[in-house]
């Protein structure tokens, strides 16, 4: 059975999310209703200055 870290799955209860292979920060932003800019915002620490790179197996704050 996979973790919901290892199935790439958000976890609402720590308002955290494992990006998966095949994410964007766009999309993330639309599935949890926010923008990216908001979302990066929260995530430069983790993200980068660079709002479309990002890799798999990063967790971020949404």
């Amino acid at each position: 059975m996979k973790s919901w870290k290892q199935a790439g799955q958000h976890n609402t209860a720590k308002g955290s999310y494992t990006v998966k292979s095949g994410d964007t920060l766009g999309a993330i932003a639309a599935k949890f209703g926010t923008s990216v800019s908001s979302l990066h915002a929260k995530n430069v620490q983790v993200i980068g200055a660079n709002a479309d790179l990002i890799y798999p197996g990063q967790t971020i704050t949404v």
